[in-house]
């Protein structure tokens, strides 16, 4: 986590721009301390000349027992102000000066101009993970606007538990044609099924066979019903955004 917090901060141009949301496990204390220290440390600098100054530091505890990423990223999401969404993990890395690269795309929208960028509309954005998101046409590192989430109020819809939330965001981005490729950009997953790291505790408890096959089931029912919104077969998923299915 520390790491991961730091190589964010080393590679950011304009800290200032950019707030840290930790989602953490409210079933693991050791986690919650530690992104306490770090926002309480971060959060207690504002005023120190020379200090870096994010604009803002923020811990989200996860409320048990929901122990899996995509209610970790959607409640996280709540919390969030800016208009850029991205969901990060710690085995992902950022190339330097990202925010300046990302404030500067293209953006396919017809409403885009100078004066009304990419980020006030509502888009996703699909870049390189270094092995499957362009091969196989998934958004493993998530990056949405604000306007997205206003209109769906998730970054993966909650019916998935562990996976395929990423390959609908990027079938309904490049569906809804608000996907910009940016894949050209690459944020590279060290991912233990591409060797790019061992195999560990939180892969033994989320990486199932039985995860995978459920959220592959869930994936091929939304797609047959056009990934709606509001699902019909659950209407009782709560949104994060406060929207229910």
């Amino acid at each position: 986590m520390v790491k991961h917090f730091a190589l964010w901060q080393q590679q950011t141009k304009n800290l200032s721009n950019c707030e840290f949301i930790f989602a953490v496990d409210e079933l693991d204390p050791a986690s919650t301390k530690m992104a306490n220290h770090i926002a309480e440390s971060f959060n207690a600098v504002r005023n120190i000349p020379d200090s870096p100054k994010w604009h803002n530091v923020q811990v989200c505890v996860v409320p048990a027992p929901a122990r899996n990423c995509i209610i970790a990223w959607n409640t996280a999401a709540r919390m969030a102000q800016g208009k850029v969404f991205m969901v990060t993990s710690d085995d992902f890395t950022i190339f330097p000066g990202w925010d300046e690269t990302f404030d500067s795309l293209k953006c396919p929208c017809a409403m885009a101009t100078p004066w009304s960028p990419w980020w006030e509309h509502s888009h996703v954005v699909h870049t390189n993970d270094g092995h499957t998101s362009v091969r196989h046409g998934i958004c493993t590192f998530p990056i949405i606007t604000m306007e997205w989430y206003k209109k769906h109020g998730y970054i993966y819809h909650p019916t998935y538990t562990e996976l395929f939330g990423d390959q609908e965001l990027c079938e309904v981005g490049y569906r809804d044609n608000a996907m910009i490729s940016a894949t050209d950009l690459t944020i590279e997953h060290h991912h233990y099924t591409v060797h790019k790291r061992g195999f560990n505790e939180h892969d033994e408890r989320h990486s199932t066979r039985a995860a995978w096959n459920k959220d592959e089931a869930n994936f091929n029912r939304r797609k047959a019903l056009g990934f709606p919104v509001h699902d019909p077969e659950n209407p009782g998923a709560t949104m994060p955004c406060g929207m229910t299915t």
